[in-house]
């Protein structure tokens, strides 16, 4: 549920209000919340630094894609900022990039975020979109075996930051089982799809996929 706020216009925001603004913009994507940020006013891009990334999502959950791009844009072209802001800015304006059908310039950032910034969880969802690029052959030539070593990569990341994140390991599991880009095993698939089996994450599939599996190799 959203946190409980109050109805004030931009000027009467306190610390408070703005904390609370900012809880429901950040962790609920509440659109209004979002807009009063936006109205009591954020840095310019000109303006801000290790804020772009975030500000840039504000905009965003506002619903001003376009603008929320330019901040983004700022933190990817960073020479100086710190590795996450950087890496951060360069994985939403790839998102953003996606979602207009702009897959090679979408491919092109998330490769550089995967191939350079290793040591930032962002780095894991860069790479399992670089590798679904390979597979589709979407805004890139289409390399299964590519697709492989990126999940793969995604994966090992995943592992060292032990993180909770199904889709790698299922996305590797596929390619196991069908034995494309890799010689088909599926041994390795069953203990992958295991590992992706998040029902509370939607990935009640992959459960269904180990079971199957399972009950296979008996």
């Amino acid at each position: 549920a959203l946190l409980a706020c109050v109805q004030l216009s931009a000027e009467q925001l306190d610390s408070t209000q703005k904390y609370i603004m900012t809880e429901n913009c950040r962790n609920h994507y509440d659109k209004d919340s979002c807009q009063k940020l936006i109205d009591n006013g954020l840095e310019s891009v000109a303006e801000c630094k290790e804020s772009c990334s975030w500000i840039g999502a504000i905009y965003f959950f506002a619903g001003h894609s376009d603008k929320a791009a330019q901040y983004w844009a700022k933190s990817c072209d960073s020479q100086s900022l710190g590795v996450r802001e950087i890496a951060s800015g360069c994985y939403n304006l790839g998102a953003f990039y996606a979602r207009n059908k702009q897959f090679d310039k979408s491919f092109a950032l998330h490769q550089k975020v995967c191939d350079n910034f290793e040591d930032s969880e962002i780095s894991i969802s860069a790479c399992n979109s670089v590798a679904s690029f390979y597979k589709r052959g979407d805004g890139t030539k289409q390399d299964f075996a590519l697709a492989v070593k990126y999940y793969q990569k995604a994966v090992e990341l995943s592992q060292d930051y032990e993180l909770d994140d199904p889709r790698p390991f299922y996305n590797l599991a596929t390619l196991q089982e069908s034995g494309q880009g890799t010689p088909k095993n599926l041994t390795q698939a069953k203990e992958n799809y295991k590992k992706a089996c998040k029902p509370y994450r939607n990935f009640k599939d992959s459960c269904q996929k180990y079971e199957s599996l399972e009950k296979q190799s008996k």
